[in-house]
């Protein structure tokens, strides 16, 4: 083997090992980019349904949900029927629009069920730390709890935060699944 041959072989080393690096690069950008984009879906039609483990956009809003529980305990001030149950959450939303926003949680948050049952907001003493009605300024958030009161037969209820800004559509949570 010459002098020229071996260079070669040396070249064509390198530059095998540098195609194999650009590619694992490649592939670890990819891995990343999908991960990031499950984290934060966008909900860009009415017909997505997230859970509360996930990070809903619209364009206008950002909304995160947590701490979902379900409380049949007998609450003395505001009383439900003994059929229903009441859906308890922390709820923070963002807006991201580049005007003030009004938000009112007692029209623009409601539960739907595969039953066809519809509730509103309903007030309990185990919502410690509601969800303020306020005039929200572009890329603030406003943090608190809401409460729904639903029939203990709702497998799947359905919270619609339907803001309505800038004509987006809802973002819906199916917030226990």
């Amino acid at each position: 083997m010459n002098k020229n041959d071996h260079n070669l072989k040396k070249q064509n080393n390198i530059f095998i090992v540098l195609v194999i690096f650009f590619v694992a690069i490649a592939l670890l950008i990819n891995s990343i980019y999908l991960i990031k984009r499950n984290d934060s879906i966008t909900p860009n039609n009415a017909n997505l349904i997230l859970t509360s483990l996930q990070t809903g956009t619209n364009g206008a809003m950002k909304v995160q949900i947590s701490n979902v529980t379900e409380n049949d305990t007998f609450d003395p001030g505001f009383t439900i029927d003994p059929s229903q149950t009441i859906l308890i959450m922390n709820i923070s939303i963002t807006n991201l629009t580049q005007e003030t926003q009004n938000l009112v949680p007692d029209t623009q948050l409601y539960v739907r069920t595969d039953q066809g049952d519809y509730s509103t907001l309903h007030a309990s003493m185990f919502v410690t730390n509601p969800l303020p009605a306020t005039a929200l300024k572009p890329g603030y958030t406003e943090s608190g709890q809401v409460s729904f009161n639903v029939s203990k037969q709702a497998s799947r209820p359905l919270v619609y935060i339907d803001t309505g800004w800038n004509n987006y559509a809802p973002i819906v949570y199916d917030v226990l699944h």
